[in-house]
């Protein structure tokens, strides 16, 4: 899954296991902890209990306060301006703040 495409690529992750599945670490214990700062679920499978677990993950993110990107071409433009942009020094501004 995500954690071993990750990996592959030399990215540092945790494995978390899905809300539906009993295992620790949980993705649902995180979200809760918030341990997660944003979420990137692209919505894609066709089997009925990924659908589920995948769509409860993304309520539960949206009802903590976790922003969730779930459109492939914005996570890759949100992911290339953070690679592109060191993150040290970046400050948190309002919306009206930018120019």
């Amino acid at each position: 899954g995500t954690s071993r495409f990750l990996k592959r690529h030399k990215i540092e992750n945790i494995r978390l296991h899905k809300i539906h599945q009993p295992h620790q670490p949980n993705l649902k214990d995180y979200l809760m902890g918030k341990k997660i700062d944003f979420l990137i679920s692209i919505p894609h499978t066709e089997k009925r209990i990924e659908f589920d677990s995948d769509s409860r993950m993304r309520r539960l993110a949206v009802d903590l306060g976790i922003p969730v990107i779930t459109n492939l071409q914005l996570a890759e433009a949100f992911v290339n301006a953070l690679r592109l942009r060191r993150l040290e020094g970046l400050k948190i501004k309002a919306w009206q703040e930018y120019e």
